[in-house]
């Protein structure tokens, strides 16, 4: 498993945890309203539960005062902002992130790049320190938005997903009905302390006193009882009846705006129709509406019911009382409705002192009712809390589930190939090294490795397309899988190559019946997108031994003995030996000293002179290459350069040679008084799609001072073959600095008269192999005439390779070839050597 997936299963498991926590600092939240002491302290738990399940250093919770316009920050904690204004100016923050949720109404998780888009849009503008990730939610009470609370982070390994915005959701509408209660509590202790006070200024008047003070304890005690509403009012009408007649009682609430009347408890002895009523109703001119517009206790005899009736301030039509109690119930100030009692019987009437009675009750009655109204309704947003966590658990359980499948199914694909579904190199690996560990622990235990390469696979996504290869190689993959057995494993490397282990076999005879297998069934007809295909395999093997301590080895092994295969005619095996090592060490060796090489300079021109055959004089000289290697001595090019373009230190040979030569070159012109003389250098193909080339030769030439048209430059047909234009480009320009251009090898290549027309050649070079075999085949002679012409038809000159005999010479001299160069003339020569042919020939 790789590190990334690690951490992504870590992650998973802490959100799991973290279901649990959440529930807790939920509930803890809602007790907190009781248990802080002050509104700050409240801010101050609440930052602490919120960091107990998110990491919260950077915290604020702030709210919109629309009578100020400003956004009111009531709690500010930061690592790198300090807050010097706990009043913003909204305008100030209009662009803001905390503008975009107040708006908006919904939670935001802003990233920093995301951010600095909105920054770059002008939609927002920087405020404080920019920070890794932001998370705001709205607080809304009553649908409407009445401020926000925001985390964030400024550290890279603090960041914040979808699932804390859910969280913080939450708890952003749990710390409202928090907020809510303590506001509640803040007036129910103010109203305490009233009632306190103004029953000591009444004690010398009332001589009730102590059973007032008696029901007040009572109706405490009923508060902090788990009742429901109706059992708390029956008993408040109980503890009433104890110390006052209270036969008939009821006690009503009127909503906000004095819209309905609700009576929400009754009891009466004299009223069989109860129904009618104490059903809810307008609010009107019934006497406890009376009662709630005056806003003042009203002790009513039977004549003061009938003169309200009389005069209309009232409008009732039975239940006429003998005598009617009633004292309006508080609330934050607000009338919220009334507590009333009444007798039928003139044998009984309440007094003044009745009233004073009733209305000191009544004030605890609204502390004790708001009281138990603010249990019920916690108790209720802790049910509907729990409901919402447990849906809530639910639904992460379901996300975690599917984290779970899609990081399996990640898994899956960081060790699988996506074309093929097989196994991976990184995966194939860690099986690999697993077997090799088994092999030096069990003698007995053998496995063959085999490394397959299609052969032709690149011309058939040059013909026929990427979609046609990638058909073939899933072609492939399952007609190998059929020459296998279960417990073999096959897997793809990469491109082209295949990899199989065959796993527990007797010797490694298996591992060649099956190459031979593989070989065979690949070398037959597949047809792709109605196209007919040959394809072919080469395989190198290796078996197990205990020498192979890693599963890099083994592969390097196996791919050597793949390219063995591949040198040996393609469409065969060949079995890893200790051969190939050594020679595959030689190879890396070489590849090291090469690159010594060219740190230490060691690679320096030889020159082959160019003649004019006409004069026998020399006009310049063809540049190349030798290694005078302090440990290998003189070394020729057969020797090193394949490996100096297998590995692209090519490139650096080459303009070493060409620097080298350019700086001999000039010396030669001043020393022989010679401007016209040049130089030829040899490129390798891949100097040719390399934008960099003619900044590298015009370079050299001003650096030199080499006079225009004395560099020239070779190249092959093969650096024809691929990226035409951007050879053609470097062409044209390396023309524009005065340098010629020379095709070599002419006419051993398969399009060379389409290359004359569509580069920019100067000169052709006629290959060796047609002049040394010019005096025996007549034909090659014609082919040299034909081409000496064609040249000159196209303005080009040519040069003749590989001159041997004075008869050539003078045979190519007839035809009309102007230079050439051989061991007639000279062999190639260190700069001492040559200079003193220079100075017979020139």
């Amino acid at each position: 498993m790789t590190t990334k997936l690690q951490h992504q299963l870590d992650a998973l498991k802490k959100e799991h945890y973290d279901l649990k926590v959440l529930q807790d600092a939920l509930y803890e939240l809602s007790e907190s309203t009781f248990t802080s002491g002050s509104i700050e302290q409240f801010y101050q738990q609440v930052h602490q539960i919120v960091n107990t399940f998110i990491d919260a250093r950077n915290f604020f919770i702030a709210f919109t005062n629309d009578k100020t316009q400003t956004l009111d920050f009531s709690y500010h904690v930061d690592e790198k902002d300090t807050l010097t204004n706990y009043q913003m100016p909204q305008s100030y923050l209009s662009d803001s992130l905390s503008r975009l949720v107040l708006t908006r109404g919904r939670p935001l998780l802003m990233q920093a790049k995301k951010f600095e888009r909105l920054l770059a849009k002008g939609i927002i503008k920087e405020r404080g320190n920019m920070a890794v990730d932001w998370l705001g939610v709205p607080l809304i009470k009553n649908n409407n938005i009445v401020g926000l609370m925001v985390i964030q982070s400024y550290n890279n390994d603090v960041r914040y997903k979808a699932i804390d915005k859910e969280i913080m959701s939450i708890t952003g509408q749990h710390i409202i009905s928090a907020l809510s209660r303590f506001e509640y509590k803040e007036q129910l202790q103010y109203d305490v302390n009233i009632r306190t006070r103004e029953l000591e200024e009444k004690i010398g008047e009332i001589e009730k006193i102590e059973a007032a003070k008696q029901s007040l304890y009572e109706i405490s005690d009923l508060s902090q009882a788990n009742l429901d509403l109706e059992t708390f009012y029956k008993e408040v009408h109980t503890v009433i009846g104890k110390y006052l007649f209270a036969d008939n009682f009821y006690i009503a609430r009127v909503c906000e705006k004095r819209e309905t009347l609700r009576f929400a408890y009754f009891a009466d002895s004299a009223i069989n129709d109860h129904e009618s009523l104490f059903s809810p109703r307008k609010f009107g001119q019934g006497l406890t509406d009376y009662l709630i517009n005056s806003g003042q206790p009203q002790l009513l005899s039977k004549q003061h019911i009938r003169e309200l009736i009389r005069t209309k301030v009232v409008d009732i039509k039975s239940g006429e009382a003998h005598s009617w109690l009633g004292v309006p119930l508080y609330k934050h100030g607000e009338i919220i409705g009334a507590m009333v009692v009444q007798s039928y019987s003139k044998a009984f009437s309440y007094s003044d002192k009745d009233a004073d009675f009733l209305n000191f009750v009544s004030q605890h009655v609204s502390i004790a009712l708001f009281q138990r109204e603010l249990a019920i309704l916690q108790q209720q947003s802790r049910d509907e809390l729990e409901i919402k966590v447990k849906q809530r658990t639910e639904e992460l359980v379901e996300e975690i589930t599917q984290r779970q499948l899609a990081e399996q199914q990640l898994k899956y694909s960081a060790n699988h190939d996506s074309l093929t579904e097989l196994p991976n190199r990184s995966y194939f690996n860690k099986i690999l090294e697993h077997k090799i560990a088994n092999v030096n622990e069990n003698k007995n235990y053998n496995f063959a490795l085999l490394f397959i390469d299609l052969d032709r696979f690149k011309t058939v996504n040059d013909s026929l397309g990427h979609h046609a290869g990638d058909k073939l190689l899933k072609n492939v993959a399952n007609k190998i899988k059929k020459l296998i057995r279960n417990n073999d494993i096959l897997a793809r490397l990469g491109g082209d190559e295949f990899v199989v282990l065959l796993d527990e076999i007797p010797s490694i005879n298996v591992g060649i019946r099956v190459s031979d297998e593989i070989i065979e069934t690949l070398s037959q007809h597949i047809y792709i997108n109605e196209s007919m295909i040959n394809i072919g395999a080469s395989i190198g093997i290796v078996a197990s031994n205990q020498h192979y301590s890693n599963a890099e080895d083994m592969l390097r092994d196996a791919d050597t003995a793949m390219y063995k295969a591949k040198e040996f005619g393609k469409g065969r095996y060949e079995l890893f030996n200790s051969n190939m090592h050594h020679e595959l060490l030689a190879s890396i060796k070489l590849e090291l000293d090469i690159k010594t090489a060219i740190k230490n300079q060691e690679f320096i021109p030889y020159f082959q002179p160019i003649y004019n055959l006409n004069e026998n004089k020399i006009v310049g000289f063809e540049a190349l290459a030798r290694w005078q290697s302090s440990e290998r001595g003189l070394t020729y090019p057969n020797e090193f350069i394949a490996k100096a373009e297998e590995t692209g230190l090519i490139h650096n040979i080459d303009l070493e040679i060409i620097e080298q030569s350019a700086k001999i070159l000039r010396l030669w012109q001043k020393k022989f008084k010679n401007d016209k003389l040049f130089i030829t250098c040899n490129l390798f193909s891949g100097h040719f799609i390399n934008s960099d080339l003619t900044l590298h030769i015009s370079r050299i030439i001003s650096k030199y001072q080499i006079p225009k048209n004395s560099l020239r430059l070779e190249l092959t047909e093969r650096a024809l073959l691929e990226n035409g234009d951007l050879v053609n480009e470097n062409m044209t320009k390396l023309k524009e600095l005065g340098v010629k251009l020379l095709l070599d090898d002419f006419g051993t290549g398969y399009s060379s008269l389409s290359y004359l027309y569509k580069f920019p050649f100067d000169t052709l070079k006629i290959d060796r192999s047609f002049i040394n075999n010019m005096r025996e085949d007549k034909k090659q002679a014609v082919m040299i005439k034909t081409i000496i012409d064609m040249a000159e038809h196209l303005g080009m000159s040519v040069v003749a390779e590989g001159i041997e005999h004075e008869s050539e010479v003078r045979v190519l001299t007839e035809m009309g070839c102007q230079s050439g160069q051989g061991f007639y003339y000279s062999k190639p020569l260190a700069q001492t050597e040559i200079e003193q042919v220079i100075q017979s020939h020139i």
